[in-house]
């Protein structure tokens, strides 16, 4: 299947609220179900990613487009962006957020950071992801970062491959115990991929 890159639009939305949940694996479910009864997740990050001022903004989204449509995403910002906002205070649960914290205090200084990186199973090993992480590089080289950094579930051993593959790095250990509505076992790790 062919494939080309494209800068995401408003339009995207909600395809790229469904990839930030397909990517991380259950943390944004965790964090945001419940918050307004009768609207899912995949809603309200449909609803930040349109109005673009957020980091999980269109804005910072590149999107895989094949002649059946969009197929992928990657979601990447500075590194500073990736905290717990004043929103999340307000509106997040304060025993799950608390439960996730550690993963907000772990970032590297001059990093792009990559918040999301998900292809679908049509353009797996067809050179998508690595094509992606590619474009956050340069995007990292040309905007003066370091390094690219993500964060990666331990128990998610085929995303944790792909990203020693393409030359990153596990650099801290994150414990986030496993939870009902959140079935991971090992936490997290942050990965780096230095530029040079």
């Amino acid at each position: 299947m062919t494939f080309e890159i494209r800068l995401a639009v408003p339009s995207d939305a909600s395809f790229i609220a469904d990839h930030l949940c397909r990517a991380g694996g259950g943390l944004m479910e965790f964090l945001l179900a419940d918050i307004i009864p009768d609207v899912v997740p995949e809603q309200l990050l449909a609803i930040n990613a349109t109005e673009g001022d957020e980091a999980m903004s269109y804005k910072n989204a590149l999107v895989v487009d094949t002649e059946n449509g969009p197929k992928g995403l990657l979601l990447a910002y500075s590194f500073d962006e990736f905290n717990i906002s004043k929103q999340m205070e307000m509106f997040v649960d304060r025993e799950r957020l608390d439960h996730v914290r550690e993963l907000y205090t772990h970032r590297l200084e001059n990093s792009y950071y990559v918040h999301a990186l998900s292809v679908d199973d049509s353009l797996q090993g067809q050179g998508a992801g690595r094509a992606l992480l590619d474009l956050a590089y340069e995007i990292a080289q040309d905007e003066g970062f370091d390094s690219v950094s993500l964060h990666v579930w331990r128990d998610n051993e085929r995303a944790f491959d792909l990203y020693q593959k393409n030359g990153f790095k596990p650099v801290t250990d994150i414990r986030i115990d496993r939870h009902d509505r959140l079935p991971h076992d090992g936490g997290m790790i942050l990965m780096k991929h230095e530029l040079g």
